[in-house]
């Protein structure tokens, strides 16, 4: 498990944003340095998020590669579709696999909680690939439905963008079982705002997820509609069913192209634009794996910030072994 070294800055940023977006290794991290002279090199131990930016950036470039050679969406390469995925939906994809931090680590060596204010502390947790990407490594099918928008290429299934105030795209999921949290991530880039502006938005789009029921979720950690930040996500429970994703322009000034990941255990997934036709079926079970996969809770289940420490004897938290995380703006 992972716990946050106390130096990692903290959020959050000016406009209420959430800050760090998620965290990486980089507390007394091995790795190259310049030696005693011009011809030999080394190495070194240090802290900073010298050492964590890197580490994430390696995991976007991963990912990058992982939609290129094809990977999607089986986790098999060179067997599903090959494309040039936006930045937006590189970050989406990172902060769609960030997992709760158990504590922050103090002087002295012992772990608090972060005293019910995780979410300024660590953004969307620490990036874990294999929570948002299946890879079919030969041992077992891929263990979650994965469906994402965000390719680059306007003329795709896979691009997604908003035109106007008040156009909303609809993305309905059926089939959700109980056994995977449902997870939704919306990242966009937004316009270039005003210097110093009171207002954090260009373009603000929202994000919210609604059962068969009726009952609609909002992003994390607020759980209302997000008009500071250009990453929402949101984390469904227990809910066998169908869900309706939607997506909306709150506020625009101009077009304003979009990602999405989701991930979770459901059969079929179908994208219904604002301004494009009939529905169409954007991804479906068959296209992962032949056969329902047996689910791994380790590799995808995280708990949620309220459940996310770990305690050893006497129910004090452990912190031996931990990996302690710096945070990363992306």
């Amino acid at each position: 498990f992972y716990v946050l070294a106390l130096l990692s800055p903290r959020g959050p940023a000016v406009g209420n944003r959430i800050k760090p977006d998620v965290l990486a290794p980089g507390y007394y991290v091995t790795s190259a340095t310049n030696g005693y002279d011009s011809y030999h090199c080394s190495i070194s131990l240090a802290p900073g998020t010298s050492f964590a930016a890197p580490t994430a950036a390696g995991a976007a470039t991963l990912v990058r590669q992982w939609f290129t050679d094809g990977y999607y969406p089986g986790g098999s390469a060179g067997g599903g579709l090959a494309f040039t995925p936006s930045g937006a939906l590189l970050k989406a994809v990172l902060v769609a696999s960030g997992q709760v931090v158990t504590g922050v680590i103090r002087e002295g060596g012992h772990t608090v909680d972060p005293d019910g204010n995780s979410v300024n502390y660590e953004g969307f947790g620490y990036v874990k690939l294999s929570a948002a990407l299946p890879v079919n490594n030969g041992f077992g099918n891929p263990a979650f439905s994965l469906t994402v928008l965000g390719d680059t290429n306007p003329s795709s299934d896979y691009y997604a963008s908003l035109a106007e105030t008040g156009d909303v795209d609809y993305i309905y999921v059926s089939g959700v079982t109980s056994r995977q949290e449902l997870i939704v991530t919306l990242v966009w880039t937004d316009e270039a705002g005003t210097v110093a502006s009171s207002e954090p938005l260009v373009n603000d789009l929202d994000l919210t997820v609604t059962a068969a029921d009726g009952t609609v979720t909002y992003p994390v950690p607020n759980f209302a509609p997000d008009h500071d930040n250009v990453v929402e996500k949101i984390v469904v429970s227990g809910g066998d069913g169908d869900y309706t994703i939607a997506v909306s322009a709150y506020s625009l000034s101009s077009e304003q192209p979009y990602a999405v990941v989701i991930t979770g255990d459901y059969d079929v997934a179908t994208l219904a634009r604002a301004r494009g036709g009939a529905p169409r079926v954007i991804s479906r079970r068959s296209d992962w794996t032949p056969a329902h996969a047996e689910l791994v809770a380790d590799e995808h289940v995280a708990a949620s910030p309220e459940e996310g420490t770990v305690e050893g004897a006497a129910g004090r938290p452990r912190h031996a072994g931990a990996a302690l995380l710096a945070t990363v703006g992306v």
